[in-house]
């Protein structure tokens, strides 16, 4: 761990480097030895994600100087105790925490904020950098030399066990990290906004001095109720700007909470104007704000400018209030217009004659950019008031024009030349001007890179004439305003004319502004950018997210911004109509087309991540999609990146132990595939039913809607759809046309990429590793054993964690002494592998002391299966070979890998005890040396022997255990490197000696030579063909040979084949070998045309083949049997969709593979395919085998791979055609019941209901409102008319107030006076001053009663103002609710009267109009139900007692679900009928194939006729051969009756076998007891083909007499044909026709044939459901039963085909006897009679094939009676199977039955922990009381704060001594409760008493705890 620490960069101390070591609580005080600094000790797990934080943090805090805002952060030592500790920076001042309890008394509001202000700002640093610290509390933030420092920057949060430190910290968490929602997504992280909250609290604890919410325990039910708003009330005396902001801080939505920035601003406006009695030096700044901008003088409007008056109005001593201005930037267009008669800059501008001054320049725009607001209330100046000039051009000319009641300060710019730009450009200026803004205000960054760098730029001014001509200038005016408070004013509004400000009346003029004479429109920024569509588009469209097909095969927008564009992305403006046809091939192509992605060639299913099944689409359809394309939005892949939030989440998904399923999961959040093309625009679709259109695109010409018209009537089109799902007949096409501009769609996704191509290389290549493609070997995980404690005697059991899913895995290992040495006498195996555990067995054969070793060991497997793969070692490359080899006396072995290399970590197993030594290593060959013990007898004993190599890549292959690097095998070297030449190469040197030589040959014939290892061909540069087939060879080196066309290595022993280098490769034969591996060229992968991989090692899916599409052969099986039962085959699995694109593919072999699916992707070119699963019966290829059994005529053309494929596809496209037909049908009839139909009125009804209701209330609203608007309206002018009359007031009283001093100086004056200096007037004057004076003061009593009778007034009616707006408010809010209810009813009544008429248009459309009403029928019903969900209100959460209750429930549920699967069981019987069902089902398609057959027999008799009447035409010359051909004629009867004497015998023989038959069935009836039933249904099964070959020989003596009757006709027609000349015509027709039913009699007999094996399959497939229901539940008897019955249906079936046959036969013998009877009477026909002896031989011929197809057919007979042997003992077998699952099944019944009874004793135990905490509840109440009443009695003496500091800690100690900690608590407690007695005169008894009822309490407790907690006892 020392090394990892070193590694890591930390610095490591020693502990003897620290002295004065003394504990505080959880941390120790320490000085360094060195310099005597005080540091603080805190104490740690430091494990290897520990180290990886603390190396983290030193990290981050090298890179940003951080050390002002936080302590730093020394290194890392040890304790005596040898645990870990980190060394910081002491904090004088401890915890923020315990610095307010000792010094909150003495805090002012000033100390408060700078304070506030101090932790702000080091918030704001950190979050400057990057960093968010996510656990800022009053204990992580330390005060140090009265100065805020962050204890670190969450360190401490990451270090420390999480499950006993967050309820600590509850009430500073952000909400969200408590929302359900939230935890279970996954998706929220605490970020910036998350301290923006912590602060907030923080700021509520330093204006309260108290921990938040420190009268609540801090758990669960604490955090719920912060979730749902619960917050600590404003502390009495607290600023309400304060107030305010802390309220905003900790807002529950993250969105709503002020930036750091923000805060800070806001917190120095509070101490920037704090009372003059906090801050001497607020005033002074307070009077330079006024003073700087003239805040109490009046404004003069000089027509062009505005100027301060040159007196002031008001006093400098008023009220100055600023605030952060929160509102957006404003807008303003058309500034300056010459044409405009207005000039708000002058003060008379409503002249006609308006000229402006040539100073006020006309622009496009000027944008007010205000920071702040002011506002100003004083007294007015005493010159102002005693102004009384009526001349008010002098008074203008004195204190201005107006006087602005507000002020915004901030920036301002002018912006001109925006007209010669096009409206792309200014579009794009718009969103860089935007992004300026929100990087400078927001710290944003600009998303697009090309932005900074515009080729046009528009003039741009600020006030002071200044040209911002590029980005720098720009950027750094904007920094300037918003960061370093640079500001101007920019407006004045709210302006009263000064004219009026002592008067009653005010008439406000809204706004004036510096350089704006007029203007056309005022905007705010958000308005004014919404109109670019550049913004609009980003956002509305949502270009930053993926898209994801959920697993029901929909496509949906991710949530998460998934990319940011680095540029803008190019729009191109299109204005163009098309009409698009698209064939879907598969269901996901069909689900992409109906939302708009057109992926091109891109294969989406195949992309990472995406887990659907992309079946081939069975529906004959084609999309026909009517486009108006007005915009195309381009992303150049180049200018795209992963968001950062996207980038933190990957990484951290790749961190982790589970990967793969963290990064499915973000896939499905963040999406898994994006476009890089969308086009804009409006578009139509429906469908074409029966489509034999191929994918195609029509431009329609102008005028489009007559081009469209005749297009909709080509294709049959009645109307079309909307993408919302309306109804565009063809009459409104025209009024669609013409509005297509409004509302743009997305009507193209296009150019499909995976989310995951945009990542960066090297995540992309890590999730490579973790997908594993290829299912390689991989490390999954690693560790150590310390064998200190450990009893070697017995096997170790090691724990897996986190467990895997699957035990396939393989463990090596080996055992190192402290110092890392290996041992040669001692080594471990491993074994009994589980999912969650293995053992370890330990074996040696000298007493060493195992004290002081590890076992090292790893775990090697696919991580796809095992859904486990650790981090540390996932690029190292990991071969596993397992080989069985036989012992013999020469202990030397070799075993055959991938090629090896220097740095190679070889590991080797043993499956035996057996010791096993590594002797050396060749380039592919691992040599070992077997030392065989007694037990194992030599020449005879296998063994297996298992190794694992490991490549790194590196010289050394390390690998990672805990955080170490080891060898965990033997390193591969030039020291142990065995250079043994093979005997190929020496056959090589021989035969080739020279490098000339090699170099010319061009092919090269090495078969069957006996070479051995390793073949290196690199000399042979120029080779084209290469045969090494029949050898012993291991390995191939044929990297140089880039002109290979053919190679054939089959034969050998090769486990990797490296093809890469050979762009022109052909053939490939390399089967029979041990491959595991093959690598085939990229590029010019269209060159190979033959691929032979039978028999090999193989395991992974058909994706690797799907880029050869012009293979013509691809043999990937395992055809031989023995080497299948050493376990060496091919295990191809999955589907064959790959291959659907091999146009060219004629032979596929998958015999004996695990490929189970994707018949329907196969090419129609193929021509021979073999599927059997012949050899290995677990085979998964079965199932296809299964599917293709009826679409081969016998078991010989299986064998062989002729199969019917396009009849199976024509078959299952039907079968999936009928399935979805009928799935469209019950739906369309679901919509159209008039049951729906009732419902949807029902609903409607309501709705019209709840309207009416509504709509009175919203009426009786209104008026409400209206009436209180009056009332509030007479208030507010009451208020403004009580103001006006105070203000005068006030200034009467001032006037009043100054006579009165005027006189009282007059008086003074006088007082002064001598007395000779008085005289008559001089006295009789101040007798009137003191009349005077008294009537002032007088009257200036009764004008202050006047004023606070007023304000009082006033301050009525402003509450009364108050409530009535309050009042007004709720009602316009309920009134706003009802209005939405309204409107969303109208909605509903709307939707609801369109869906009525989707149903009536529904018979025009096709699945995919249907599919749409339906959908939106659901969407509709789903937001009714959500329209009613919200008027229920959320319950309450229940208790813990509650939670109890509801588990007992659970298991009641669950024993009542385990009954029902009981029930379910029995129910299934049923399921068997409508199996029978299917079978008639596939009788009737079979008969319709029959059908179809007969046609085309029809057609070959007619072909066969035409064929015949050229002949005889040919033979008309030829009477002299008919003598010789009746001599041949009768010499071929002869033969035949031979045959037929021969084929009887035969026949008798077959009857004694099944004699033989019959015996061995009865004997396998007593032998395993089968049912009477079911030996009665196999004995009618073989009489039954008895019978058939009985009727069989019937059909063979009947031909043979047909033949001979048909001699008999030829005689017959001998003697009469010369007199029959008449009827030549009609005698030719007639025997047409009967030649055409004779044909038609021997189709029925092969027909018969073809069912009878129909019947076979049939029986063994009713034998198997037979089984399955056996196994399933007891109902065997009722099946066989309903099996007869199908047989007896299939019997009769058969015999109504006899009869049909015997019918023809009969009509055929009555057509012959009337030939015979007409040809009587018909003597004239001699020339013909040639002909008819033609015809008649021709018949024989066909009589001929006939005894061949019978003698064929009593062959298949004899292989059909062996496969019933056969498949008598399967049935056998199988009915034993079916006994044992049955017991089985019981055994599983009785087990769920004991489950279900521990689970009710379970409920039992729970119950009776119920009761005990029932009764325990009341008894800790009472103590508690007791308690609190004990301690109260104690507090209420004269303890002081220390006595009672004592009292607590005294029961600190206490709980701790009762808990465990007995030595140091015990000590303590007597100190404690000494100096209770001595100090403060507490008695014994007191404290003991205390004591005694404390410990009563926790005694209780801990009861409670362990009652609810059993698991933590």
């Amino acid at each position: 761990m020392e090394q990892r620490i070193k590694k890591a960069n930390i610095n490591y101390y020693d502990r003897n480097e620290f002295v004065n070591i003394e504990e505080i609580g959880e941390l120790y005080k320490a000085n360094w030895k060195k310099d005597g600094k005080l540091v603080t000790l805190k104490s740690f797990k430091l494990d290897d994600d520990n180290v990886r934080e603390i190396a983290h943090e030193i990290k981050l805090r090298a890179n940003n100087d951080i050390n002002d805002v936080m302590m730093e952060l020394y290194g890392i030592t040890k304790n005596s105790s040898d645990n870990y500790l980190l060394v910081v920076e002491y904090a004088e001042g401890g915890t923020l925490r315990n610095y307010l309890e000792k010094n909150f008394l003495s805090l002012k509001w000033r100390d408060k904020y700078e304070l506030v202000i101090q932790l702000s700002g080091a918030i704001e640093f950190l979050h400057e950098g990057g960093i968010v610290h996510k656990d800022l509390h009053s204990g992580s933030i330390l005060v140090h030399q009265n100065s805020i420092k962050l204890a670190d920057s969450g360190l401490n949060k990451r270090i420390k066990d999480s499950s006993q430190a967050w309820l600590d910290t509850i009430p500073y968490t952000d909400p969200r990290r408590f929302d359900i929602e939230e935890m279970s997504s996954g998706a929220f992280e605490l970020n910036e906004k998350s301290d923006v909250y912590s602060v907030g609290v923080l700021l509520w604890e330093l204006s309260s001095g108290k921990k938040p919410f420190s009268d609540k325990e801090y758990n669960l039910f604490l955090a719920r109720e912060i979730t749902q708003g619960l917050r600590e009330a404003m502390v009495d005396g607290t600023p309400n700007d304060y107030y305010t902001l802390y309220e905003r801080c900790w807002n529950g939505d993250p969105d709503k909470r002020p930036t750091i920035r923000k805060v800070i601003t806001a917190l120095k406006l509070m101490i920037s104007s704090l009372d003059p009695e906090y801050s001497e030096s607020s005033l002074s700044k307070q009077k330079q704000i006024i003073q700087q901008f003239n805040l109490n003088h009046g404004l003069f409007l000089n027509g062009y400018n505005i100027e301060p008056s040159k007196q002031a109005v008001f006093t400098e001593d008023g009220e100055l209030n600023m605030s952060l201005y929160e509102g957006q930037p404003l807008v303003y267009t058309s500034i300056n217009d010459r044409n405009s008669r207005i000039n708000l800059l002058d003060f008379n501008s409503d002249d006609n004659d308006v000229q402006l001054d040539e100073s006020l320049q006309p622009s496009d725009i000027c944008i007010n950019f205000p920071v702040a607001e002011i506002t100003y209330t004083a007294d007015l100046s005493k010159t102002f008031s005693n102004f009384i000039n009526d001349d008010r051009g002098k008074l203008y000319e004195m204190y201005g024009h107006h006087f602005p009641r507000k002020i915004f300060i901030g920036g301002k710019l002018f912006i001109d030349g925006l007209k010669s730009f096009t409206s792309t450009q200014i579009d794009i200026f718009i969103t860089y001007l935007t992004w300026i803004y929100n990087t400078a205000k927001y710290e944003k960054e600009i998303p697009f890179n090309n932005l900074s760098a515009l080729n046009f730029f528009p003039k741009i001014l600020t006030p002071d004439g200044i040209n911002l001509d590029n980005h720098k200038k720009l950027t750094k005016w904007m920094n300037d305003l918003y960061q370093d408070d640079t500001v101007e004013i920019i407006s004045y509004n709210n302006l009263v004319p000064i004219y009026q400000l002592k008067s009653d009346t005010i008439s406000l003029v809204d706004e004036i502004q510096p350089g704006v004479a007029n203007f056309k429109e005022k905007l705010t920024l958000e308005n004014w950018v919404k109109n670019t569509k550049y913004i609009r588009w980003v956002k509305e469209f949502q270009l930053h997210r993926g898209l994801i097909i959920d697993k029901k095969l929909k496509l949906k927008i991710s949530k998460e911004n998934a990319i940011d564009l680095i540029n803008i992305p190019n729009v191109n403006s299109s204005n163009k109509f098309c009409l698009s046809i698209v064939k879907p091939t598969t269901t996901l192509d069909d689900m992409l087309i109906d939302n708009n992605v057109f992926s091109d060639n891109e294969d989406i299913s195949s992309f990472p991540f995406i887990k659907v099944s992309d079946d081939l689409s069975h529906e004959d359809y084609a999309h026909f999609l009517v486009k108006c394309e007005q915009y195309k939005v381009l992303l150049n892949r180049d200018n795209i990146k992963p968001s950062e939030k996207f980038k933190l989440i990957i990484e951290r998904a790749l961190e982790n132990m589970k990967p793969h399923i963290f990064l499915q999961e973000i896939f499905e959040n963040y999406g898994h595939f994006i476009p890089l093309s969308i086009i804009l625009g409006k578009s139509l679709k429906n469908t074409i039913e029966n489509s034999s259109y191929i994918s195609k695109r029509i431009d329609l010409e102008s005028p489009v809607f007559e081009s469209l018209k005749s297009h909709l009537a080509d294709f049959s089109i009645p109307c079309l759809l909307t993408q919302k799902g309306d109804i565009i007949e063809k009459n409104g096409l025209s009024e669609w046309i013409q509005n297509i501009n409004n509302d743009l769609e997305i009507i193209e996704f296009n150019n499909i990429i995976p989310l995951y191509d945009i990542l960066e290389v090297e995540q992309k290549k890590e999730i490579d590793i973790i997908l594993n493609k290829r299912n390689n070997f991989r490390i999954i995980m690693t560790g150590s054993i310390d064998l200190k404690y450990s009893d070697i005697t017995k096997q170790l059991i090691v724990g897996i964690r986190p467990p895997v899913e699957k035990k396939n895995y393989e463990i090596f290992g080996s055992i190192v002494s402290k110092n890392n040495s290996k041992l040669k006498d001692i080594f471990v195996t491993f074994g009994s592998y589980e999912i969650d555990q293995f053992t370890a067995t330990i074996r040696t054969s000298k007493k060493i002391n195992i004290k002081d070793y590890y076992i090292l060991w790893m775990m090697i497997g696919n991580p796809s299966e095992l859904s486990v793969f650790g981090p540390n070692n996932r690029e190292i490359q990991v071969e596993y070979v397992k080989q069985s080899i036989k012992l013999q006396r020469n202990n030397s072995y070799s075993i055959t890998t991938h090629q090896l290399s220097q740095g190679y970590d070889i590991s080797i197993k043993c499956f035996k005890p057996i010791e096993i030594k590594f002797a050396g290593w060749s380039k592919n060959c691992v040599h070992l040396n077997i030392s065989n013990p007694k037990s194992i007898k030599s020449d005879i004993e296998n063994v297996e022997i298992a190794i694992c190599v490991l490549n790194s890549g590196h010289e050394k292959s390390w690998i990672d255990i805990n955080a170490k690097k080891y060898s965990i095998g033997c390193i591969l070297t030039e020291n142990n490197y065995l250079d043994i030449v093979s005997n190929a190469q020496k056959y090589l040197k021989t035969t080739y000696p020279t490098k000339n030589e090699r170099e010319k040959e061009t092919m090269l014939v090495i078969s069957k030579k006996n070479l051995e290892n390793h073949l290196d061909l690199s000399e042979f540069v120029n080779l084209e063909k290469l045969n090494c087939s029949g050898n012993d060879l291991t390995s191939l080196d044929i990297s140089k040979n880039k002109h290979l066309t053919e190679i054939d290595c089959s034969q050998n022993k090769i486990i990797s084949l490296d093809l890469s280098n050979c762009l022109y490769i052909k053939s490939i034969t390399a089967n029979c070998n041990q491959l595991i591996d093959i690598r085939l060229p990229i590029v010019n992968s269209e060159k190979l045309e033959y691929l032979n991989l039978l028999d090999n090692s193989f395991s992974q899916n058909l994706n690797y083949f799907s880029r050869f599409v012009n293979l013509k052969e691809l043999l990937i099986g395992s055809i031989d049997g023995d080497r299948i039962q050493q376990g060496k085959f091919n295990k191809f699995y999955g589907s064959m969709k790959p291959l659907k694109s091999m146009i060219k593919l004629k032979s596929l072999s998958i015999n004996n593979t695990d490929i189970d699916s994707g018949l329907e992707f196969l090419p129609d070119c193929i021509t021979n395919f073999r599927c059997l699963a012949d050899k290995r019966s677990e085979a998964k290829v079965k199932k296809i085998y299964d599917q293709l059994g009826i679409y081969t005529l016998n078991s010989v053309d299986a064998f062989q791979g002729r199969y019917n494929l396009k009849a199976w596809k024509e078959n299952w496209k039907t079968v999936k055609e009928k399935e979805a037909l009928l799935n469209q049908i019950k739906q369309i009839e679901e919509l159209t019941s008039s049951d729906k139909l009732n419902e949807l009125e029902k609903e409607e009804s309501n709705l019209i209901a709840k309207e009416v209701e509504l709509v009175e209330k919203n009426n009786h609203l209104e008026v409400e409102i209206k009436n209180l608007e009056q009332v509030t309206n007479n208030l507010k002018q009451l208020v403004n008319e009580l103001n006006a009359k105070l203000e005068q007031k006030e200034v009467a009283y001032q006037q009043t107030k100054e006579q009165l001093e005027e006189k009282e100086e007059k008086l003074k004056s006088f007082t002064g006076e001598k007395l000779e200096n008085f005289t008559t007037e001089k006295l009789m004057e101040k007798e009137e001053l003191n009349k005077e004076i008294g009537n002032l003061k007088k009257m200036l009593l009764d004008k202050e009663k006047d004023v606070e009778q007023s304000e009082k007034q006033l301050e009525e009616i402003n509450t009364e103002l108050e409530t009535k707006e309050k009042e007004s408010d709720n009602l316009k809010n309920e009134l706003d609710n009802i209005k939405s209810s309204l409107t969303e009813i109208q909605n509903k009544k709307a939707e609801l009267s369109k869906l009525k008429k989707k149903l009536e248009h529904e018979k025009k459309f096709s699945k995919t109009g249907t599919s749409g009403l339906r959908k939106q029928m659901d969407d509709l019903k789903k937001e009714l139900q959500s329209l009613k969900n919200q008027e229920i209100k959320a319950k309450e959460l229940k208790n813990e007692l509650e939670e109890i209750r509801r588990n007992k429930n659970r298991l009641q549920n669950e024993k009542a679900q385990q009954q029902d699967i009981v029930e379910d069981l029995q129910k299934e019987q049923t399921n068997l009928q409508e199996n029978l069902k299917n079978l008639n089902n596939k009788l009737k398609e079979k008969e319709g194939l029959i059908n179809k057959l007969e046609q085309q027999k029809e057609q070959q008799i007619k072909d066969l006729q035409n064929k015949l009447e050229d002949c005889l035409d040919k033979l008309k010359n030829k009477e002299e051969l008919i003598e010789e051909l009746q001599n041949k004629f009768d010499e071929e009867i002869r033969k035949h009756q031979e045959n037929l004497s021969f084929l009887n015998s035969k026949l008798k023989n077959k009857e004694k076998l099944i004699e033989e038959l019959q015996n061995k069935l009865d004997e396998e009836t007593k032998k395993y007891h089968i049912s009477q039933e079911d030996l009665a249904s196999l004995n009618n099964k073989l009489k039954n083909k008895e019978k058939f070959i009985e009727e069989l020989q019937s059909k063979l003596d009947e031909e043979t007499k047909k033949y001979q009757i048909s001699q008999e006709n030829l005689a017959s027609l001998n003697n009469e044909l010369k007199n029959k000349e008449e009827i030549i015509e009609e005698l030719q027709n007639n025997l047409n026709e009967e030649t055409r039913k004779y044909q038609i009699s021997q189709e029925n007999l092969a027909s018969l044939n073809d069912e009878l094996k129909n019947k076979g399959e049939i029986i063994e497939e009713l034998q198997n459901n037979l089984n399955e229901e056996i196994r399933k539940y007891q109902i065997s008897q009722e099946n066989l039963s309903s099996l007869n019955n199908e047989l007896k249906n299939k019997e009769e079936i058969i015999e109504e085909l006899q009869n049909k046959l015997d019918e023809e036969t009969k009509k055929y013998q009555e057509n012959l006897a009337s030939l015979n009877s007409k040809l009587k009477n018909k003597e004239k026909l001699i020339e013909e009679l040639q002909n008819n002896l033609n015809e008649e031989t021709k018949k024989y011929q066909i009589s001929q094939e006939n005894l061949i197809s019978l003698n064929n057919e009593l062959e298949n007979r004899e292989e059909l009676i062996e496969k019933l042997q056969s498949n008598l003992d399967e049935e056998t077998r199988k009915y034993q199977v079916s006994q044992e699952n049955i017991t089985s099944l019981n055994n599983q019944l009785k087990n769920k039955e004991g489950l279900i009874n521990e689970l009710q004793q379970q409920g039992e135990v729970i119950k009776n922990r119920i009761r005990e905490t029932n009764i325990l509840l009341p008894q800790i109440q009472t103590k508690n009381t007791k308690l609190k009443e004990l301690i109260d009695t104690v507090k209420k003496k004269d303890l002081g704060k220390k006595g009672k500091l004592l009292i607590d800690n005294m029961l600190e100690k206490h709980k701790n001594f009762i808990l465990g900690d007995n030595d140091s608590a015990s000590k303590e407690l007597e100190k404690i409760n000494q100096k209770l007695i001595e100090d403060y005169e507490l008695t014994n008894k007191e404290i003991n008493e205390i004591l005694n009822t404390h410990e009563e309490v926790i005694r209780f407790d801990i009861q409670l705890t362990s009652l609810l907690n059993p698991e933590s006892e």
